[in-house]
């Protein structure tokens, strides 16, 4: 319930105009949201760009959100 309210209300503060930068480990929550990626490892961007386009590589997904 917490982190639909809490996705409600990015959503919301994002459709008035403000940027918001995540960082969060729980991939399917951050996903939802984002329009960009940034997937770091060991404090390093492995991957970054359009979600869309992070989501849709397979070595992203095996790699770094269990998918």
């Amino acid at each position: 319930i917490m982190i639909r309210k809490v996705g409600s209300i990015l959503r919301d503060l994002h459709a008035s105009g403000l940027s918001i930068v995540i960082a969060e480990q729980n991939a399917s929550f951050a996903t939802s949201l984002a329009e960009r990626l940034m997937v770091m490892e060991n404090g390093r961007i492995v991957a970054e760009g359009p979600a869309q386009d992070i989501m849709a590589r397979q070595d992203v997904r095996r790699a770094y959100l269990g998918l």
